[in-house]
C-alpha cells in the first residue's frame, strides 16, 4: 500500500511537472508568435489577455492533471510498467552524466589546445626576439668594423701624407 502510494505520489508529481513544462512551452510559443507578428497590444489589453490566457491555461492544466492522475492510478496497478519507468529514468540519468562528462572532456581539450597555441605563439615571439637581438649585435659589430676600417684608412692617409 505504501509503495503504491509512493508510486502514485511520484506519478502525480511527474504529471504536474509535465503539465507545468507544457504550460511553459505553450507560453514561450505564444510569446514568440506575438513577437514574430509584431503584436502591439496596450498594457491594459495585454493584462486582460494575459489573465484570460492564465485562466485558460490553469483550467487546461487542471484538466491535464486530472487526466494524468487517472492514467497514473491505472499505471500504478501495473508493477511491470512502473519498473520500466524506473529503468528509463536511470538510463536518462546515466546519459546525462555521460553527456556532462563528454562536455567536460571537450572543454578540457579546447582549453589544452588553446594553451598549446598560446605556448607556440610565446615561443615564436621569444625566438623572434632572440633573432632580432642576434641581428642587432651582428649589425653593431659590423658598424664597429666599419669604424675601425675608416680610422685605419684615415691613419694610413695621414701616414702617407706624412711620408
Amino acid at each position: 500500500e505504501d509503495a503504491r502510494r509512493l508510486r502514485d505520489d511520484e506519478q502525480r508529481k511527474v504529471a504536474e511537472w509535465e503539465a507545468e513544462e507544457k504550460y511553459r512551452a505553450d507560453e514561450e510559443a505564444r510569446l514568440l508568435r506575438d513577437e514574430e507578428n509584431h503584436v502591439h497590444i496596450s498594457a491594459e489589453e495585454a493584462e486582460q489577455q494575459r489573465r484570460a490566457e492564465e485562466e485558460k491555461e490553469a483550467q487546461l492544466l487542471c484538466e491535464q492533471a486530472e487526466q494524468k492522475r487517472q492514467q497514473q492510478e491505472e499505471e500504478s496497478r501495473r508493477t511491470q510498467e512502473s519498473a520500466e519507468l524506473e529503468r528509463l529514468q536511470q538510463e536518462l540519468e546515466r546519459r546525462r552524466v555521460q553527456e556532462d562528462a563528454q562536455l567536460i572532456r571537450e572543454q578540457e581539450e579546447r582549453t589544452f589546445m588553446q594553451w598549446e597555441e598560446d605556448s607556440q605563439r610565446i615561443l615564436a615571439l621569444e625566438l623572434t626576439a632572440a633573432e632580432n637581438h642576434r641581428m642587432e649585435q651582428k649589425a653593431q659589430r659590423l658598424r664597429e668594423r666599419e669604424e675601425l676600417a675608416r680610422i685605419a684608412a684615415e691613419q694610413a692617409e695621414q701616414q702617407r701624407i706624412a711620408e
